[in-house]
């Protein structure tokens, strides 16, 4: 009868542990009053465990809201800062507006296509107002050291001074910066 009693008591002190509960003060309890007692009074209290999970995932909730908020402040302010830079002929956009969806811009309009992103954008513009892409027009390249827009004609960079014209590797036939492959051989131009 006694070992039937240390059982249930042992029984109760490991539900306890389960239950965030102290496993001696509650199998000492099973076992001065009754196991059955101690295991109704534990089976009718709140399991501790689950509630510090609870506390702690709403301590994890609160972190990442004050995170996205801090990121939504950043991203405003880098917002504020780039968007002189991302002018586009006076018309700036807001969070809320999207740029039209044409697929071509009017006769007789001035406006470029982003190579980036496809949209036409104003032919003053410097940056896509879109991607954040730089524009390049149609009789300018970029030199492919400083990153510097160029006439398309140039063989020399005017603010680095690098050659702009590139040799194959294979053949030795003298390429312009923006070609991919040599029209020669067909071998791939890499910069």
């Amino acid at each position: 009868m006694f070992l039937f009693w240390f059982i249930f008591c042992g029984v109760v002190a490991y539900f306890a542990n389960e239950r965030g509960r102290s496993p001696i003060l509650w199998g000492l309890l099973a076992f001065l009053i009754s196991p059955l007692l101690a295991g109704v009074a534990l089976a009718a209290m709140k399991d501790l465990s689950i509630e510090e999970e609870i506390d702690r995932l709403d301590k994890t909730t609160e972190n990442i809201k004050r995170e996205i908020k801090s990121n939504q402040k950043y991203n405003e302010q880098y917002r504020k800062e780039i968007q002189p830079k991302l002018t586009s002929g006076g018309e700036h956009l807001t969070n809320n507006q999207t740029p039209s969806n044409k697929s071509q811009p009017a006769l007789g309009s001035k406006k470029i296509k982003c190579k980036n992103c496809n949209k036409y954008v104003p032919k003053d513009t410097k940056y896509c107002g879109d991607c954040g892409n730089k524009i390049i027009k149609q009789n300018e390249k970029e030199c492919i050291h400083c990153q510097q827009i160029i006439s398309k004609e140039s063989k020399f960079c005017p603010k680095c001074g690098q050659k702009l014209i590139i040799e194959c590797s294979n053949c030795g036939k003298e390429l312009t910066s923006d070609i991919k492959f040599c029209v020669k051989c067909g071998k791939e131009i890499k910069v």
